[in-house]
């Protein structure tokens, strides 16, 4: 391979420390559209916890339909504010982050609407036991998703997979880089929750098979707009990412701990 570019384990590195990062903020940015909502409706909020590989909540006494509407919708506007920055912040690692975090933000408020209202669980489930439409929350969900594939075609290239990238070698990027944290969530909940392990290991599973999918996605999208862009990054930058994913993991747990799963 051409020393100018990082191997695919590099690549590979990069995908892993982004997901980590891009995952656990956007999740975060889910409860902090929780908080405001509670501030909103004036409706006191007794717990807040982030957990990187099961249930984060905010929780208040009161099932408040404002609330269960705040993650999906507020949470979601505050991961798109970076992409704001984009016209004034150039930095390759910048834009690769935002659009990193859209789509998984986007991914995320999409499961927690459709599996969930379908499955009766998390936001979606509790929308439809308030007395929302089943079809209206999965639709609402299902948009959210097929928006997260946009952003996830969109930003491959960043990472230097364009319409020369085999499709094999792309496969092995991105689904190397979510793939093991698929794992680790089925590990987690095995050992912590094993009373909801068959909800968990399915959401594994099914992000497991969605890393495919975005990885086909890319692919078709890259083909159609010729993107021939085969800027990456260097092995240094991709190590650094991958380390600050493990960091924001850690921080997790070392200011949360593992509470009792509440649901």
């Amino acid at each position: 391979m051409n020393k100018k570019y990082p191997s695919y384990q590099s690549q590979k590195l990069l995908f892993m420390g982004g997901f980590a990062i891009a995952y656990n903020i956007a999740i975060a940015l889910h409860e902090l559209g929780h908080v405001l909502a509670y501030s909103l409706v004036d409706e006191q909020m007794i717990e807040f916890v982030l957990n990187p590989f099961s249930w984060s909540w905010a929780a208040s006494k009161n099932l408040n339909v404002f609330v269960l509407w705040g993650g999906v919708t507020f949470g979601q506007i505050f991961a798109l504010l970076p992409l704001i920055m984009l016209k004034k912040v150039k930095a390759p690692l910048f834009m690769f982050l935002s659009k990193l975090l859209a789509a998984c933000a986007f991914l995320i408020n999409g499961i927690y609407l459709l599996l969930g209202a379908l499955l009766h669980f998390g936001d979606g489930g509790s929308l439809v036991y308030v007395g929302f439409n089943t079809f209206f929350v999965v639709s609402i969900g299902a948009l959210y998703f097929a928006l997260s594939f946009l952003f996830w075609s969109h930003l491959q290239q960043h990472a230097g997979l364009n319409n020369r990238t085999p499709l094999s070698v792309r496969i092995r990027i991105i689904a190397g880089g979510i793939v093991p944290y698929m794992l680790i969530i089925f590990v987690y909940n095995l050992l912590h929750n094993a009373d909801q392990i068959m909800m968990w290991g399915g959401l594994a599973l099914f992000g497991i098979i969605v890393s495919f999918l975005i990885a086909f996605m890319g692919n078709w999208w890259a083909h159609f707009f010729h993107y021939q862009n085969q800027r990456v990054f260097s092995s240094t930058t991709s190590w650094k990412l991958f380390s600050f994913g493990l960091l924001v993991v850690l921080a997790e747990f070392v200011v949360f701990g593992t509470p009792p799963n509440p649901f």
